[in-house]
């Protein structure tokens, strides 16, 4: 199985579409409630965003944690110009530095920028799907850029919220497959059981308990839980039950 996982320069070419696409929605009313964050409108989802970049930025400017600050312009009529210049800055050192080089993240060894260059890319695009959802819009989420998602999310995040104390295991394997993946990526494996650690790969016996199936945008937005199981286009095959407790556990933060 391989990951799918992006390359240079194309992960940064995503963060630059992203960007783009959550500037779009920020000329409407900013006050719009953000469906898939709730209690935020997009004013709430800009400030947290063009943060972000900022934030992500000082790592791989200053190799170590710097403080995260959400709150954006109080005019909202500087909110466009405000993200769109922490955006820019960020896009520019990124594509300005070498993976390799170390820095500090949120994400296992190896700490490096490759890290940021991966996770800003998913971060800017899923809440450009949020911006144009609450909207109304439907924002398509490109292939590649989906599948290396959805394998964050098994790989990183998952094991992450375990090692935090946010998630336990439920006692249920379960298996992601991309219905467009091209061959060789995916299946994902998510085992949950005393001892069997947090994700299953490659090495992993176990017969999974439940199959999900679907397109890999809809099991990335699946995961970051902005849709639900019974949407269109999911298939699940097997102990439907366990595949509804394992999404609605606190997967990603």
């Amino acid at each position: 199985m391989t990951s799918g996982r992006l390359l240079l320069p194309a992960a940064l070419d995503h963060l630059d579409a992203g960007v783009a696409a959550f500037a779009a929605a920020l000329h409407e009313d900013l006050r719009r409630p953000v469906p898939g964050c709730p209690g935020w409108d997009l004013a709430a989802l800009a400030g947290h965003l063009g943060g972000v970049h900022r934030w992500a930025r000082s790592a791989v400017v200053q190799a170590r944690p710097g403080v995260l600050s959400e709150a954006g312009p109080d005019d909202s009529r500087d909110i466009a110009a405000w993200f769109a210049e922490g955006a820019a800055a960020l896009a520019a050192t990124l594509r300005a530095t070498e993976p390799a080089t170390g820095c500090w993240t949120f994400g296992p060894p190896p700490r490096t920028v490759a890290f940021w260059q991966r996770r800003m890319p998913h971060e800017t695009t899923l809440h450009a799907w949020d911006a144009h959802a609450a909207l109304g819009e439907d924002l398509p989420l490109d292939r590649d850029l989906a599948l290396d998602g959805v394998d964050e999310v098994v790989t990183m995040f998952v094991p992450r919220q375990v090692r935090l104390g946010r998630l336990v295991p439920p006692p249920r394997a379960l298996e992601l497959r991309a219905t467009d993946a091209p061959q060789g990526v995916g299946p994902w494996k998510l085992f949950a059981g005393e001892g069997e650690g947090e994700t299953g790969g490659g090495g992993d016996v176990r017969a999974p308990d439940a199959v999900v199936a679907a397109p890999a945008a809809t099991l990335l937005l699946l995961l970051w839980r902005r849709i639900p199981l019974d949407t269109d286009g999911v298939a699940v095959a097997g102990d439907a039950a366990a595949a509804h407790a394992l999404f609605d556990a606190p997967l990603t933060p």
